[in-house]
């Protein structure tokens, strides 16, 4: 009976495994997250004069994994918008 040596074999599945990493790589993930805290006061001055508050921030994706392209970049653009009470 001979021997034979099958690391090829083995180094072929790695090779395929990671190709099909790259093929059907999930890219899903969060896009942007963040939190405000305010007071009904803040939001009162915010809107006093104009009736809107705006604010945009930049925010940097997290590491893609392999086969999904760069990194994400996000502006996000939020606003308040003061509406008037129907009396």
């Amino acid at each position: 009976m001979r021997y034979c040596p099958c690391w090829w074999a083995t180094a072929a599945i790695a090779v395929g495994q990671w190709l099909l990493g790259i093929v059907f790589a999930n890219c899903d993930g969060a896009v942007a997250v963040d939190q405000i805290n305010v007071t009904g006061a803040d939001l009162i001055n915010w809107t006093t004069g104009t009736g809107m508050y705006s604010e945009t921030g930049f925010y940097p994706g997290l590491d893609s994994p392999t086969g999904c392209g760069s990194n994400s970049r996000y502006n996000v653009t939020w606003s308040v918008i003061r509406l008037t009470s129907a009396e």
